[in-house]
């Protein structure tokens, strides 16, 4: 039911409303994080967002690009917001987590993005400050981010967040990620046992990765309070799933059902704060609109590519 979203596009007022109102016409609960701008734009920019994205289902946070004097950083937690952050996405990167840790940067309001080349001392800093990790399994093997760590977050107690990253690479739906880290997992598993090694890691479990999807999701986006599990006193974000479709005929353990062998093709329904997004498998909403700027936005980078292609700039 949520989308996190890192914008990043031009910082002139008129496109970040555009982009925010788009995350309201969805209709879907989401995060935006703002990211980029000199320290003083950014923090006048943060305040008038937030200001717009009251009583919505849209949150809105920091993506940090900056980790140096960190003033945006002070920014963003002047106002209450979640930090999102990329990191870990180069060798060159270990040790980052934990130099940010001295300066007191990390915390359970920080949320980091991959950390596929991070070293163990950046992972004990992220896991004794309660830093949440998402990891995009899919995009960070395609797009040659690093071999997700999966193993390693496991042994640090670690509990994840999956993502996409970038739908230009990976699939983008959740069923995809659950699939690849507990194949991911399996596969080290399964390598050391073949390779005679000792000491060998628990197979993860479907449970472990449904949760990942789900309430650790909700933790790792900053939204535990509202959302990923269906209990008293969060909102009704619920995703039907349908058992009656030949890929997952006949199910004799569900939540394995869910995690190995469901797709899209699955999803009767899906709420938002009670609200029907999708019913009976298809949107409850016109998305014509959509389809047409999509297809307008698709063919103006393409003449675009050809002008740089055609040497004309």
């Amino acid at each position: 039911t949520t989308v996190v979203d890192w914008y990043d596009a031009p910082l002139d007022d008129s496109h970040v409303d555009a982009a925010l109102q788009a995350h309201f016409d969805s209709g879907l609960r989401t995060v935006f994080a703002l990211s980029g701008g000199q320290q003083a734009t950014l923090s006048s920019r943060l305040s008038r967002v937030v200001e717009r994205a009251n009583d919505s289902t849209t949150t809105i946070a920091y993506g940090a690009v900056d980790f140096v004097d960190g003033e945006n950083w002070a920014s963003a937690r002047a106002l209450g917001l979640r930090i999102h952050a990329h990191l870990g996405t180069s060798p060159d990167d270990a040790g980052t987590a934990s130099i940010l840790s001295d300066r007191g940067r990390l915390g359970a309001d920080v949320t980091l993005i991959h950390c596929t080349y991070l070293d163990d001392s950046d992972l004990a800093a992220i896991a004794s400050s309660e830093t949440r990790v998402s990891i995009c399994p899919s995009a960070e093997m395609a797009g040659g981010l690093g071999y997700p760590p999966i193993q390693r977050f496991v042994d640090h107690e670690m509990r994840l967040g999956l993502g996409v990253d970038d739908e230009r690479l990976a699939p983008g739906d959740l069923f995809a990620q659950m699939r690849a880290v507990i194949s991911i997992q399996h596969a080290a598993h399964f390598d050391r046992k073949l390779a005679g090694k000792s000491g060998l890691p628990s197979l993860m479990t479907t449970r472990d990765v449904l949760r990942y999807a789900t309430v650790d999701g909700a933790r790792t986006a900053g939204l535990e309070s509202m959302v990923g599990s269906i209990e008293v006193g969060k909102q009704a974000d619920i995703i039907v799933l349908r058992g009656d479709r030949p890929n997952i005929w006949p199910i004799n353990d569900a939540i394995g059902a869910v995690v190995w062998g469901m797709d899209t093709s699955n999803v009767d329904s899906v709420f938002v704060a009670g609200e029907p997004l999708v019913r009976e498998g298809a949107c409850v909403a016109d998305t014509s609109q959509a389809r047409q700027l999509a297809i307008a936005a698709q063919r103006h980078v393409g003449e675009a590519a050809k002008l740089f292609v055609g040497g004309q700039r």
